[in-house]
């Protein structure tokens, strides 16, 4: 049975499909992850190509569909967030966003807290002198809100507490225990990774000491607690 849906949501990605259709993948405050058909979003007369750029917050109302593609019926940009646009760093940033949330949602599975995680993080990101401290600490918080990930203060084998840690096989190690192949954090990054989950304040985000080392960490950890 067709239902119409109104949400907000936030463009994903998009691709062309047969002459002047587009396929467009969105994150829904209601609905997760969804897709739809945007008809003759490419014409040359259509102003619908705007509903269709990856980053743009709307507010969507679509038909369902049986399968995984529905049907758009009509929007309303919020925020195109073309601030991101000023800065390479900060368009690298919000893409990554964007896809780090398409590969941790499974479709039409909603999550309010992480859509909400997604919109204030694309909006703060402007703000950084530093941005791609927002996409590790967004990394996070992530892995935290889907249940794939948390920091533990402890040996997963002999349970000493542990001020530096190495992970592998999505456990911690002490120096003791730890197998051969494994991820090492240093005292100094298992305090800012810390910081990166549990501060509130964006100014004292903007403010932390960030190395590319620890930032591919990150990255890492996100891959691991996906394979």
């Amino acid at each position: 049975m067709t239902e119409e849906i109104h949400c907000q949501a936030i463009v994903l990605s998009s691709f062309n499909y047969r002459d002047y259709d587009r396929i467009t993948t969105l994150y829904t405050d209601i609905k997760g992850i969804i897709k739809t058909i945007v008809l003759r979003a490419n014409s040359p007369k259509s102003s619908k190509l705007i509903f269709c750029q990856p980053l743009t917050h709307l507010n969507l109302t679509y038909k369902t569909k049986k399968g995984e593609i529905h049907s758009f019926k009509e929007a309303k940009v919020i925020n195109p967030h073309l601030d991101l646009r000023d800065s390479y760093d900060a368009l690298q940033v919000g893409i990554k966003l964007l896809d780090l949330t398409a590969k941790s949602q499974l479709p039409e599975e909603p999550s309010p807290q992480i859509f909400q995680l997604l919109l204030t993080f694309l909006k703060k990101i402007p703000e950084f002198k530093n941005p791609w401290i927002l996409s590790s600490s967004f990394i996070l918080k992530l892995l935290i809100l889907s249940g794939q990930w948390t920091l533990e203060s402890k040996c997963t084998k002999c349970e000493k507490l542990l001020d530096e840690f190495y992970f592998a096989n999505r456990s911690y190690y002490c120096t003791n225990c730890t197998p051969s192949l494994k991820l090492p954090f240093s005292h100094d990054e298992v305090h800012t990774l810390s910081s990166l989950i549990q501060e509130k304040s964006f100014f004292a985000l903007n403010q932390l000491r960030f190395s590319e080392r620890l930032k591919d960490k990150i990255e890492k950890l996100f891959l691991i607690s996906h394979q």
